[in-house]
């Protein structure tokens, strides 16, 4: 069996980081330049991308409703959401 690569974590904790996450890479990379965030750092083209929603960006998300919800999901099947510390 071939070693298998490690993915990325790519965190997303912010409303703007949702709403610019496609989930291609190459999109992100040149969004994150252009606006030229201060902590931006690129993400590897050659590597699976493990997206991890949580926080404020996992609350807007569902605040959005069931079909951005799901077809956000359905655009990141393999993210981690974590809605912990957050009140309902």
């Amino acid at each position: 069996m071939a070693d298998e690569i490690e993915p990325q974590r790519f965190i997303i904790d912010t409303e703007e980081k949702l709403a610019i996450w496609t989930g291609d890479i190459g999109a992100w990379n040149a969004e994150g330049e252009a606006r030229g965030w201060k902590y931006f750092e690129p993400l590897d083209p050659g590597t699976p991308v493990h997206p991890m929603l949580f926080g404020e960006a996992a609350m807007a998300l569902w605040r959005a409703g069931r079909e951005e919800w799901n077809a956000w999901v359905e655009r990141n099947p393999k993210a981690d959401v974590d809605f912990g510390e957050q009140k309902f």
